[in-house]
């Protein structure tokens, strides 16, 4: 059976069956806050801000569309500041992406996800989380069940640019390490490789945590315990 990803919605499929996404296993799992995004400007600001960081990464120029008035400061602080910021990332790092935004299922386990960027950064191969907004602290353990999805799963589009590099990266068996980057308004850049107590985004711990997720998830689910909570 085909898997498939609806943009509109953010819904994944294994064939007719749907499956919970990367964020929607978190949320409902108590590691992320269920509010989602608070204001209808934070969705647009993330859409933008990850799409113009696609396209400044594979060297081109980005623009935003026709912006309502209720969005033009959004628009201003991503053009001004969250896009420039990232360029400097670039140039701090020498980062540079090889594939972004994949759709990826993983039948066996159950689950869907879209990471933002897997790409080189210098001599190392990187899993990156780019953020706009709040850092959550649990975010290694969403790097990791990004990078189970990246090794063992099956991506919706099997021309997604950039999909062939990424499957050489992980055929040859090097580490890829997980890391994260907020980018901020005022167009400052902070890469996240440890969470405040020091732990590594790349330990094999969280890939360890995030299968006990998984488990635990999925158990939840087959005695019907997740949706007694959405009723109760």
């Amino acid at each position: 059976m085909k898997p498939s990803f609806d943009s509109a919605t953010h819904v994944y499929h294994d064939g007719q069956r749907r499956v919970p996404s990367v964020t929607e296993i978190l949320r409902t799992m108590g590691i992320y806050s269920s509010y989602g995004f608070a204001e209808p400007h934070h969705k647009y600001r993330g859409s933008a801000v990850h799409a113009g960081c696609a396209i400044l990464d594979l060297g081109g120029s980005p623009q935003l569309g026709p912006v309502p008035a209720h969005l033009q400061q959004v628009a201003d602080e991503i053009v001004n500041g969250y896009w420039p910021a990232f360029t400097r990332f670039k140039e701090r790092t020498r980062w540079q992406g090889r594939i972004w935004e994949c759709p990826i299922v993983d039948p066996l386990r159950g689950y869907g996800g879209t990471f933002d960027s897997v790409g080189e950064m210098g001599d190392d191969i990187v899993l990156l989380d780019v953020k706009s907004g709040v850092l959550p602290e649990m975010v290694p353990i969403q790097l990791a069940l990004y990078d189970l999805l990246i090794r063992n799963g099956t991506p919706t589009d099997e021309n997604h640019p950039g999909l062939a590099w990424l499957r050489e990266a992980i055929a040859s068996g090097r580490p890829i390490k997980r890391m994260a980057l907020r980018l901020t308004k005022d167009g400052r850049d902070t890469l996240f490789c440890e969470t405040a107590k020091r732990e590594d985004y790349s330990s094999p711990r969280w890939i360890a945590v995030a299968n006990s997720i998984l488990n635990v998830y999925a158990i939840r689910s087959q005695y019907g315990l997740l949706e007694k909570e959405r009723t109760a």
